[in-house]
């Protein structure tokens, strides 16, 4: 090989590979609205890098919001990212709770389109403690099939016979509502479901067969309940002192709060659970059974602090890789223009190429497609050490 092309060669593998679209979608039992520690939580879970990848939330479930507490929230998305970029999806009328608050949702109106919210479930003393809110989504830009499902529950608290009892009828009701949906349907499952182990008739119910049957994304059953073989994957308390008026304390010691997914988001196509980024925020499982979120190493130091301010939860974050829609100049159509469509266009030049293919390359160098801003773009640096080796690769081509 000649050695500016060897040169140009060497130019163009400098540049980082990228991955298709992708959605960060959280669930977080708040226990209020916005307090001390938590801006810094919603920043530091946006610059999370997981699976080589990192992006601000783009859909956040709540839990136990009341009032103003939610618009609490989006302020401080507003203080990360600006107004406008976040709103908090409309509460139905018809949403009730019996304490504790509702469920609520915070979504990035750049990245997630918000069709529809759906309240449902018959809230008494012996059915379920608040209203299950069902929120049907579309990544912006995508047509119906890239259509999903988030639902945001807040289960019946503690142990007990008639609280197991009261926690299978919001599960019921929840697959009621998601089998009536149909098959095929795409749907993450998120909140506050209070179990405290994998056999609970709620649970169960939640994965049994039928249309709208979920699964854990990291399969990992048992009797989580104060047992030091699930600290990774507990998610409540971070804290031992109340912090906080009504703060529950405790330690971590509990696996309250999950991601369950359909099995259409574990299929290969479409929208799907990205494998290896579920995880409880801030919680490797270096911290002290029964501990404060402190003793571990999840986070750094100020991260740590503030999650056991924020909340008496941790919030539980998975993401999950959308396909790329079209865009000229990505030929292998991974969702980026980038150094790697420059080789398929040097290789299929003549035959499968032209040079108008090569200017769109150029026009488009480093543009996404999908989700706004869910693919990472390299760097100027990185741009100018492609478009230098595409010049010296091509140069002759263009001639």
């Amino acid at each position: 090989m000649p050695r500016l092309r060897r040169f140009a060669f060497i130019l163009l593998l400098l540049v980082p590979a990228t991955a298709l679209g992708q959605l960060r979608v959280v669930t977080w039992n708040t226990n209020g609205g916005a307090r001390s520690g938590m801006q810094d939580v919603l920043a530091a879970i946006g610059l999370e890098e997981v699976n080589g990848f990192a992006q601000p939330i783009d859909v956040l479930t709540l839990q136990e919001q009341s009032g103003g507490d939610s618009a609490s929230i989006l302020a401080l998305f507003n203080n990360l990212y600006g107004a406008g970029v976040y709103e908090v999806a409309p509460t139905p009328a018809a949403a009730q709770s019996s304490g504790g608050g509702l469920p609520g949702l915070i979504y990035n109106t750049q990245t997630i389109d918000l069709l529809q919210v759906t309240a449902f479930g018959s809230v008494d003393t012996s059915a379920q403690a608040r209203s299950t809110l069902r929120y049907q989504l579309r990544p912006d830009g995508y047509d119906d099939d890239a259509e999903f499902y988030v639902y945001s529950n807040h289960y019946k608290a503690s142990t007990g016979g008639s609280n197991e009892a009261r926690r299978n009828v919001e599960a019921n009701a929840l697959r009621g509502d998601l089998d009536a949906l149909g098959d095929g349907v795409a749907a993450i499952l998120t909140g506050d479901f209070n179990v405290y182990d994998s056999a609970e008739p709620a649970y169960q119910t939640l994965l049994s067969a039928g249309p709208g049957q979920a699964f854990d994304p990291i399969d990992t059953p048992g009797d989580w309940h104060d047992d030091p073989a699930f600290k990774s994957v507990h998610t409540q308390s971070p804290t031992t002192s109340s912090l906080f008026p009504g703060q529950v304390t405790g330690g971590m010691d509990d696996r309250f709060d999950f991601q369950l997914v359909t099995g259409e988001l574990l299929d290969g196509v479409g929208l799907d659970y990205w494998p290896g980024s579920y995880r409880t925020f801030g919680n490797n499982g270096t911290h002290q059974l029964n501990g404060a979120i402190t003793s571990g190493t999840g986070a750094s130091p100020s991260v740590l602090a503030a999650l056991q301010m924020a909340s008496d939860h941790l919030p539980v974050v998975a993401d999950y890789l959308l396909p790329s829609l079209g865009l000229a100049g990505d030929f292998n159509e991974d969702g980026l223009v980038d150094s790697a469509d420059y080789t398929v266009w040097r290789d299929g030049f003549g035959s499968v190429y032209n040079q108008q293919d090569y200017d769109d390359w150029r026009s488009n160098f480093g543009a996404t497609s999908g989700v706004a801003s869910s693919t990472p773009v390299p760097a100027p640096a990185a741009a100018w050490l492609v478009l230098l080796g595409a010049l010296l690769l091509g140069g002759r081509r263009r001639s």
